[in-house]
Parts: structure tokens; C-alpha cells; sequence
């Protein structure tokens, strides 16, 4: 059981309906006969109680009740959480219902109708939601913005991406430039998001208003689309320089990174001057990230056709001055630089870091994934020294070793594969995984039964993203051979196994393979494995004020509140793990920048879940700056970690688990490197 039932024949019938239902959403139940009677006939609380668990399971066989119930529900409250669940379903046959809510005259249902059609999967769609770009509330304005950029943009599947409709394109570049200039910063910043994501012809003029807003986040979308954007490349560059001067560092980072990726020859001597000056950088910590953005620009400028002398010798100024800056983000971009600039040299010079036991095990995984950029004059270096690297003592450093194999792997298979196999078996999962995934590359079809085997040696949650990527191998490797295995795989207990299974069976032809797939698709998938997390039943059903918790860093302290009622099982188990002193030491082991900080697995590599299991409460609280989620290897499968949002990622929406917010201290998270630990963590109470 997830939920302390102690004296339940002294609830009374709606707290035992209401607890019921949160077991079958723990149980990720799909049969739809469990939810009709709580979803049409029952009191409000477990109208939503029903709602909000369908929401979560996501299952495509609950589309049906869903629909039933939005069409007698009068509450516009769970209207909008029952438009939030059939979106989360992603059913397209739901689009009639939904769209059917798109003028309700209520804000938050329009609201939510316009998101739920953003998540069905059908650009047919569009228009639909262009058209609620002149919505009189700004709150469904940014919906049809994020709605579009789920329909219609860059991230798309490959197999899903057509050419936009004309006239969508066509309204776009014409009402863009209105919206990024809106009152509200909200609607602002996505404009500028939607610009950045949907890669049609017009955007230049909303662009440019959106690099000069006075909303920080509105000028980061900018600059990201700057560099990819194909018009007037001239504008762009210039736009570009001024944003590198911007004072918030992520739209300077990134207005960096996105000036590596234009034509050298465009603003040849500004640019070079510049990113220089960027790339020397000191102040406050978070110009880390500036100055790593700098560097890589710098290199990736030389990278490209029409670089000149100059420009090599600025790039090598920095990756020289970079590869012993005090930050390791900055470090390990000189790295980087180093083996794309001098080949064998910096291949060699690299590989010391690596093979130096008496450093920080993140730097020596730095130095690692450094070594997978060599180019061709030091790929030998590079992969000898790697190769003794996955026999590290080690078991972050073996497994980012096998990792960053995987590019330099083309011209080697032969001496790799027996190596990858044997390192299949390894006790750590983490080596044994990116074992298994480099077999993908350097594997032969004869490896199926290997990979079968190890399959099956690697059972429990923890080892669910090894088992996924012997699936992922199997697949590669052998074909319409690895039917069976896959229709086994398809009955794992973990979804990402069962996930990466059907994605396979997807991709293969013959009627064994379409007969397994079918399969697949309409077994009822086991009953996860128990979670850790055991909810108080009174703490549930009435939650009381959301804790607090203080994260203390050398550089200062982070103050994080839980969402105890949106995520309760999450916000349950940090603020347990940290009053019993669990958080205490343990490492940031990713940064990205401009997206995430992430850590807090004992483990040091975000391999591990600390021996917990915390199934997906994912609501509508979306991934602004400062938001804090739990990373995943796939659907109900997080675990001790955290990572928190240096800026908006709206493609994380609806994925990840919100459970807390930084509200003090983002300075302090701007400012932390990777490897930096958490000397001491506190609930506040």
C-alpha cells in the first residue's frame, strides 16, 4: 500500500473513494470502469481527486470517460483539469471535445483547452490556436503560443516534421511582432520562445523586438534564434553583438554561443574581438557560464569554412586561458577546444587530466568527454586513452570513458567490440549501460543473445535505463532477429524499458514484428514495482502549509519551497531525505547553461536514485527560471535527485514532475560549477 489506510472504516465513504483513487493512480490503473463512477457521480473533491489521476496515467483507454465527463461537468475548475488530462493522453481522436472549449467563457478553460490541443499531436491543428493569438486574457494568449510551438516546432519527432502551412506561417510573421511587444512579460517571452522554435520565413522583424525587450527571458529566446535564423545574417550578427553586453548572463551565453554558429566572415574583427573579451570575463560566478560559451564560440568559428589566422590565434588565446580557468565549466570547454584546435598534442595533453587519480573524479569525467571531440589527427590518442579510462576504479569515470567512445568508435569497431561486450557484464549498471549503448555502434547481430542475457541480469527500477539501452542495441544490431526479445522487453515492469521496446517493434517490418506490436500495445502493463514513498492519509487529504528547505553551498545559500500539494510524494521525500541528512555533501553533477543545475544523487554521476522510487506526479505548474523538478530515466522512474531551471524550458512541460521553487538564492544556483557540494541542508521550520 502507498498510503498509511490506518482506521479506515473511521473515514467517512468520499475520504475512502478519494484514497482509493490515489491507489489506483499510484497503481497507474488503466481500466476506465474504475474511474467512471468517482469522475461523473461524485462529490467535487474526488471529481478532481479522478481527474487529476488520469492526468497521470495518461493512458489513451481513460480518453473515452474523460470525454463523458467534460460533457455533463458544470465546474469550470475541473473542466480545465479534465482538459489538463486529455492533453496529457495526447489522444487526437479527443481534438472534437476539446476544441468545443476553446471560446468557454471562462479564462482558465480556454486556458487549458488551448494547451490540451497543443499536446494532440496534429499540426492540422494550427490554425486553431493562431487564431486564439488575439485572445483578450493574457493567460490564453501564451497558451496558444507554447501550443504552437508543441504542434509545429523544431522538436517535433523527425518522422512527424512536415512544411508549415503557408497561411499559419504567413499570420505568425505578421502578429509575432505585436505579441513579443505585449504588456504582459509572460506573453512576451513566449512570443519570442515561439520565434526561436518555429523556423518559418518573416520572423527577423519580431526577432529584433524581442532581442531589445525589457524582458529577460523574451532576449534569451532571441538570441537563440539569431543563430540558427537564415535573413539577413548582417542584422543578425550585429543584433547578436549587443546581446553579448546584455546583464543577465544566460542571454549573454547564449548570444555567444549563437554568434559561433554564424558565417566568420559576417563581422569578422567585431566578433572576434568580442567573444575575446567575453571569453576573459571575471565578476560574479555565474560569468562562468559567459566565458564557456565564449570559448566554445571562438573554436566553433574556426570550425567553419572562411576562418582566418586571426581567428585561430583568438581561439587558441582562449581555450589556452580556459583550460586553466577556476571554474570546470570553463575548463573543460578549453579541453574541448584543445583537441579541436591542435589534434594529437592537445589529444595527449587532455588524457593526462583523465589519467590523473588524484583529481576531482568530475574533472577526470570533464577531461573524458573532452576527448570524444578529437578530430582526426588525435582520434588514436584520444581513444587509447579512453579505452584505459573504462578500467578506471572509478565507476563514473569507466562509464563517461565508454560514452565517449562512441565518436571515435567508426575506425575501430573491431578492437571496441570485445571490449564492450566483455564490459556488458560489468557490477556497476551505469559501465554496463553505455557498454551496451556503444554496442550499438560497434556491435554485430551475433550479439543478440549477450545482449538478452544481460537483459535479464540487470532486473530492478534502478537498472531500468541499462535494460533500455540493451534494447535499443538489440534493435540496431539485429533487426527482425529481435522480435522475441523485444516482445519480452515489452512486458517489462519499468515503463522506459516497455517504452524503448514498443519504439523498436514501431520500426520494424514483417508480420512477427507487427503481431508483437499489437501485443504491446494492448497488454495491460503490470503494477509497478511499490514506491518508497508512503503518504500519511490525513497529511493527503488535508495538506497543510508548503515546507521549506535551505541548500547550503560555499557560495551561498539556496532556499527551495515544496509543493507538498501539487507533488506530494516529492515534496514528502526531499524534505525526509534532508531532515534525516541525506542531501548533506552530495554533488552538482550537471550543469547545462541557460537550462539546468542538477544533483543531489549519491552516486555523483545522476545514475543513481538513492535506493528510492517516486512515481510521476506531473501537473500543469510549468518550468519557468527557478522551478524544481525531478529528472528521470523515463515515465515513473525518479528517484533522490533534483534539478532546478536556470531559465524557461517549456518543452519540459507536462514531462517532468514539478515539486518546489527557488525563492531565494537563484544568484547562489547561477553561480555553482559542477562537482560543487551541498555542505549542509535544513528543513526550515
Amino acid at each position: 500500500m502507498l498510503i498509511a489506510l490506518q482506521a479506515l472504516g473511521c473515514r467517512s465513504a468520499v475520504e475512502q473513494q478519494r484514497l482509493e483513487l490515489l491507489e489506483l493512480e499510484s497503481a497507474r490503473c488503466r481500466d476506465p470502469a474504475r474511474f467512471e463512477q468517482a469522475l461523473l457521480r461524485g462529490d467535487l473533491a474526488t471529481r478532481r481527486t479522478a481527474a487529476v489521476a488520469i492526468g497521470r496515467i495518461r493512458a489513451r483507454e481513460l480518453a473515452p470517460t474523460v470525454r463523458r465527463a467534460l460533457a455533463v461537468e458544470e465546474v469550470a475548475e475541473l473542466r480545465g483539469e479534465l482538459l489538463f488530462a486529455l492533453g496529457q493522453i495526447g489522444a487526437p481522436e479527443a481534438a472534437d471535445v476539446v476544441l468545443r472549449f476553446l471560446d468557454a467563457p471562462e479564462v482558465a478553460v480556454r486556458a487549458r483547452a488551448v494547451e490540451a490541443l497543443g499536446k494532440l499531436g496534429s499540426p492540422e491543428l494550427a490554425p486553431n490556436l493562431v487564431a486564439r493569438l488575439g485572445d483578450p486574457t493574457a493567460e490564453v494568449r501564451g497558451a496558444a503560443l507554447l501550443g504552437l510551438a508543441r504542434l509545429i516546432g523544431r522538436r517535433r519527432p523527425a518522422s512527424e516534421r512536415g512544411p508549415i502551412d503557408g497561411a499559419v506561417a504567413e499570420v505568425l510573421a505578421r502578429t509575432l511582432p505585436a505579441l513579443v511587444a505585449d504588456r504582459d512579460p509572460g506573453v512576451a517571452w513566449k512570443a519570442a520562445y515561439v520565434a526561436a522554435e518555429i523556423e518559418c520565413e518573416g520572423r527577423l522583424p519580431a526577432l529584433r523586438l524581442a532581442a531589445q525587450s525589457s524582458v529577460a527571458e523574451a532576449r534569451f529566446f532571441a538570441a537563440a534564434a539569431l543563430g540558427r535564423a537564415s535573413e539577413e545574417p548582417g542584422e543578425r550578427a550585429k543584433l547578436l553583438l549587443a546581446l553579448l553586453a546584455d546583464p543577465q548572463l544566460f542571454v549573454a551565453a547564449q548570444a555567444a554561443a549563437a554568434l559561433g554558429r554564424l558565417d566568420p566572415a559576417l563581422e569578422r574583427a567585431g566578433v572576434r574581438a568580442a567573444l575575446t573579451e567575453a571569453s576573459n570575463r571575471q565578476g560574479k560566478g555565474g560569468e562562468a557560464h559567459l566565458r564557456a560559451a565564449a570559448v566554445a564560440a571562438l573554436v566553433a568559428r574556426v570550425d567553419r569554412d572562411g576562418a582566418d589566422p586571426q581567428d585561430r590565434q583568438a581561439a587558441s588565446a582562449a581555450v589556452a586561458l580556459g583550460g586553466s580557468d577556476p571554474y570546470l565549466l570553463v575548463r573543460a570547454e578549453g579541453w574541448r577546444g584543445q583537441l579541436r584546435l591542435h589534434g594529437h598534442a592537445a589529444a595527449v595533453r587532455v588524457a593526462l587530466q583523465l589519467a590523473k587519480r588524484d583529481h576531482d573524479r568530475h574533472e577526470r569525467v570533464a577531461a573524458a568527454r573532452a576527448l570524444a571531440a578529437a578530430t582526426l589527427e588525435g582520434r588514436e590518442a584520444a581513444r587509447a586513452a579512453l579505452i584505459e579510462a573504462t578500467g578506471d576504479a572509478d565507476a563514473y569515470v569507466a562509464s563517461e570513458a565508454w560514452s565517449a567512445l562512441a565518436p571515435l568508435a567508426d575506425d575501430a569497431r573491431e578492437e571496441l567490440r570485445p571490449l564492450a561486450l566483455a564490459a556488458a557484464s560489468h557490477p556497476d549498471f551505469a559501465v554496463a549501460a553505455n557498454a551496451l549503448d556503444l554496442l550499438k555502434v560497434v556491435g554485430e547481430a551475433g550479439d543478440l543473445a549477450t545482449l538478452a542475457q544481460r537483459f535479464d541480469a540487470m532486473a530492478g527500477e534502478e537498472r531500468a535505463e541499462a535494460r533500455a539501452n540493451a534494447v535499443n542495441a538489440a534493435a540496431a544490431l539485429a533487426g527482425a532477429a529481435a522480435v522475441p526479445f523485444l516482445a519480452h522487453a515489452a512486458e517489462d515492469p519499468a515503463a522506459a524499458v516497455r517504452t524503448a521496446a514498443v519504439a523498436a517493434l514501431q520500426k520494424l517490418d514483417g508480420a512477427e514484428a507487427r503481431a508483437a506490436l499489437v501485443a504491446a500495445q494492448q497488454r495491460i502493463p503490470p503494477v509497478p514495482i511499490e514506491e518508497t514513498v508512503e503518504l500519511d492519509a490525513d497529511e493527503w487529504l488535508a495538506p497543510g502549509p508548503d515546507p521549506r528547505v535551505r541548500l547550503s553551498f560555499a557560495r551561498g545559500d539556496v532556499v527551495v519551497q515544496l509543493f507538498a500539494t501539487a507533488a506530494p510524494r516529492h515534496a514528502r521525500l526531499f524534505r525526509e531525505r534532508v531532515a534525516a541528512g541525506a542531501c548533506d555533501g552530495l554533488p552538482i553533477h550537471r550543469i547545462v547553461s541557460g537550462f539546468v543545475v542538477q544533483g543531489f544523487d549519491p552516486r555523483g554521476d545522476g545514475w543513481g536514485t538513492g535506493g528510492v522510487v517516486v512515481r510521476d506526479e506531473i501537473g500543469p505548474l510549468p518550468f519557468e527560471r527557478g522551478v524544481v523538478g525531478m529528472p528521470n530515466a523515463g515515465p515513473d522512474s525518479g528517484g533522490c535527485q533534483f534539478f532546478a531551471m536556470l531559465m524557461p524550458a517549456p518543452h519540459l512541460d507536462g514531462r517532468y514532475t514539478v515539486y518546489g521553487k527557488v525563492i531565494e538564492g537563484l544568484a547562489v544556483l547561477d553561480a555553482l560549477d559542477l562537482g560543487e557540494r551541498c555542505l549542509d541542508a535544513e528543513v526550515i521550520e
